[in-house]
């Protein structure tokens, strides 16, 4: 169900060039978009577990899609509105709604449980769940029939006749 470090390499190699370095003792960064000579680059501490450097890439990666300029320091409400976008972006491909509905049916409820499966970390899934809060304003109709309502919970009903999923 989860996606690799490899697979997303190889799913992002036709438009980036992906780096494993000594990144954070360099810079005390553990993943960086940059252009160099008009050619983008992915730089990705090598030193970390690789469930996250399979976040930082997807992250870096929706940067290189959606920011400009400089957002290292995160200096204006323009640079943050920059890191937010992107690490919504991250979220929704990394943890989508069906994932967690297959979760809700296999019976993997604990945040703990989850972010195993989907092989994420614990405290990213937790932040994940809070943006789907955040950001979330309606039921999520899922493609398999079933709509999602997120309030201090996710519930997974029937879309059909709105009976929670068993």
């Amino acid at each position: 169900m989860a996606v690799t470090f490899d697979e997303l390499i190889e799913q992002f190699n036709n438009v980036v060039t992906v780096i494993e370095c000594d990144l954070y003792e360099n810079t005390g960064d553990y993943g960086m978009f940059a252009m160099r000579h008009d050619l983008p680059f992915i730089f990705i501490e090598r030193n970390q577990p690789e469930i996250d450097k399979k976040m930082m890439l997807v992250e870096e990666f929706k940067h290189m899609m959606t920011s400009y300029g400089v957002i290292l320091k995160q200096n204006s409400t323009d640079q943050i509105k920059q890191e937010n976008k992107a690490r919504g972006l991250t979220y929704k491909q990394l943890v989508t709604m069906d994932q967690l509905f297959e979760c809700y049916i296999s019976g993997t409820e604990s945040e703990y449980e989850i972010a195993e499966e989907l092989d994420v970390p614990q405290e990213f899934l937790h932040n994940v769940i809070e943006y789907f809060k955040e950001t979330t304003d309606g039921p999520i109709k899922l493609d398999n029939g079933y709509t999602a309502i997120i309030n201090d919970t996710i519930q997974f009903y029937k879309t059909d006749d709105h009976r929670k999923a068993k």
